[in-house]
């Protein structure tokens, strides 16, 4: 249900907006926008590293997301990642898919995906919000060179690479972006840039983030590089998503698993899951 509530109270610019949840017999119902622009994983795959610009916006306006998540929702993203950052239709991320969040100030949850995730996490340690900004950190090394630091087919060695491995930059690579992302990408989490009750400002601050004025950012003022082809909807339909990701079809639930007490226990809790935005009809 924490899901739920997040997408009804995230009323942002780049955070994916619910217009309605509903459940059937066997599975449980978002309605959320159609987002023609794929995912940044999608853009990764097909262009490799991105320009500095897109960088930049990409970057601060999921910066944007997360602190409004922390600040406004007190709840901690847990799963960023370029695959659950979306492109709408005029070229603006939307942050998505709040399945692991939590609302609260920590948690030792062992969750996220292995690449991205934050020391602290893989060491089974209390975390707070500062692993959403080490996040940020490897997304932007990611759309600034076209890989995950970290990357490996073994997840055993991208856990020891996020723990002890140094972090590489390119001496090519702008300053102020690599000094952004190597103090998001400080293992110790009090250290970490984005720590502390100022941590989104201080983020916002960073002088990569300085020739964009914030107030600018929110209202979409800025006019993306990359815009989705405007006939995507009418022609193109699914094209910038994932062939596999669009195929996907649901999961239900086993037949009679939600027989007997225990089903009808659970059933329960999601009694008030259906949603409609007031107004709708």
């Amino acid at each position: 249900m924490t899901e739920r509530e997040l997408l009804i109270a995230a009323q942002h610019p780049f955070i994916v907006q619910m217009h309605a949840a509903f459940q059937s017999e066997a599975c449980l119902h978002f309605v959320l926008d159609y987002v023609p622009g794929g995912d940044l994983q999608g853009r990764l795959i097909a262009e490799g590293a991105l320009d500095l610009e897109r960088c930049r916006l990409y970057t601060v306006e999921v910066s944007l997301a997360l602190g409004f998540l922390h600040d406004r929702q007190g709840a901690i993203y847990r799963d960023l990642k370029p695959d659950n950052v979306l492109i709408d239709g005029a070229g603006h991320v939307l942050l998505a898919d709040f399945g692991l969040s939590k609302v609260a100030e920590t948690s030792s949850t062992f969750c996220g995906t292995a690449e991205y995730m934050a020391p602290e996490v893989i060491k089974s340690l209390p975390h707070d919000k500062t692993i959403d900004w080490w996040g940020v950190g490897v997304l932007l090394y990611e759309l600034l060179f076209g890989s995950s630091p970290f990357a490996h087919d073994n997840h055993l060695v991208v856990q020891r690479n996020i723990l002890k491995q140094p972090i590489a930059v390119d001496e090519a690579c702008d300053a102020d972006a690599s000094a952004l992302m190597l103090a998001l990408l400080v293992r110790d989490p009090a250290a970490r840039l984005g720590a502390g009750a100022s941590g989104t400002a201080d983020v916002l601050a960073a002088p990569f983030f300085g020739a964009l004025d914030v107030d600018t950012v929110i209202a979409r003022g800025y006019t993306p590089a990359w815009v989705p082809p405007a006939d995507g909807v009418a022609t193109r339909e699914s094209q910038e998503f994932d062939e596999d990701g669009v195929k996907l079809e649901p999961i239900p639930l086993d037949e009679g698993e939600l027989d007997g007490e225990e089903g009808s226990a659970e059933c329960a809790d999601f009694d008030d899951f259906a949603f409609t935005p007031r107004g709708a009809s």
